[in-house]
């Protein structure tokens, strides 16, 4: 899923797999290992709503355009992200 600022390659995924790439849009804290925006992203509401549908993929491991990959149930750590990072209206 391409978000302003981020890379223009689209997000990919293997649901055979279990496996999903979010390219820039995503990334993984390089202490913690915390599901986080991509550092290049400019329009953080879109980038929350970008970490949904990528949660709803339903993968086990994701890769990031930084940071280490998230392995054991992706889309929860993707889900728990997006909540986290929600705008509170």
């Amino acid at each position: 899923m391409y978000e302003v600022g981020g890379t223009a390659l689209p997000a990919a995924e293997d649901p055979r797999r279990g496996r999903g790439c979010s390219g820039d849009a995503v990334a993984a804290a390089p202490v913690t290992g915390a599901v986080m925006p991509g550092v290049f992203i400019v329009d953080r509401d879109r980038a929350v709503a970008s970490f949904g549908r990528l949660a709803a993929l339903g993968a086990e491991t994701a890769c990031f355009g930084d940071g280490d990959p998230a392995t054991g149930d992706a889309s929860r750590a993707l889900r728990e992200s997006a909540d986290a990072c929600a705008p509170t209206r």
